[in-house]
């Protein structure tokens, strides 16, 4: 449940934060009840797959089977070659198919290396975080633009080249963290609820007459933006004169 932001020079832990969906529900729960109760009836449903368990069967739900509906489903496994991607694309297909997962709000891949994401990833109608960040994946699986309650959607240190435009029908997306290669490609513009909605965009590599440079200006709830150039021959040598 807690992320690990940033690392001291030894190598300790520096800074820790939680997914910002985690915090709203704290915030929505302490309208309509107590922090105890919260605790008990919230907190307790998570699960998180750690591989290096033997016990775990990645072809069965029974996993999970006995631990109710989970708000939040994080996976661990660090290790290079397709079997983490395999199983964890197991999991989540049988997840689904069993409507263990449906009403899961909270999905962390990080640092599971390509994932094969099922298409019935778009069944999961209440998802409202998802990260593939350092999972190298290398596309775009056209189901996650399908997921019209999501609000953060992170591909940070992946090897997507193509966003396609279809990312903007995502109608409350407030937080979008891009590759930020110099291949990736961020398609179409920003319409509809996104110009208001969109309040952190992170890792857009501009260059050229890249045309969503004219529509940054739309976007009316922006707070955090972050851009990447392509400097041509000339430009580069303006920019080492000045520096």
């Amino acid at each position: 449940m807690i992320q690990v932001v940033a690392l001291k020079s030894n190598g300790k832990i520096k800074t820790c934060c939680l997914p910002s969906m985690l915090r709203e529900i704290f915030l929505q729960s302490n309208n309509r009840t107590n922090n105890s109760q919260y605790f008990d009836t919230h907190l307790d449903q998570r699960f998180a797959y750690n591989f290096d368990d033997p016990g775990l069967d990645a072809n069965s739900t029974q996993a999970f089977r006995n631990k109710g509906i989970p708000v939040s489903v994080l996976f661990f496994d660090k290790r290079e070659g397709s079997e983490p991607g395999k199983r964890v694309g197991n999991i989540l297909s049988s997840g689904i198919a069993s409507e263990q997962f449906l009403k899961t709000r909270v999905l962390d891949l990080e640092c599971i290396f390509r994932p094969q994401l099922p298409e019935t990833l778009s069944k999961l109608n209440n998802l409202k975080y998802l990260s593939i960040r350092w999972t190298y994946l290398e596309e775009l699986p056209l189901c996650i633009c399908k997921l019209l309650e999501l609000e953060t959607l992170d591909l940070k240190h992946t090897c997507i080249n193509y966003i396609p435009s279809s990312i903007w029908k995502l109608k409350k997306l407030k937080k979008l963290y891009l590759p930020q290669n110099f291949r990736s490609k961020l398609e179409g513009k920003p319409r509809g609820n996104a110009n208001e909605t969109l309040h952190t965009l992170w890792g857009v590599f501009l260059y050229g007459n890249y045309p969503l440079l004219g529509y940054l200006q739309n976007l009316k709830s922006l707070q955090k933006l972050k851009l990447a150039f392509q400097l041509n021959g000339s430009e580069q040598e303006l920019q080492n004169t000045l520096a």
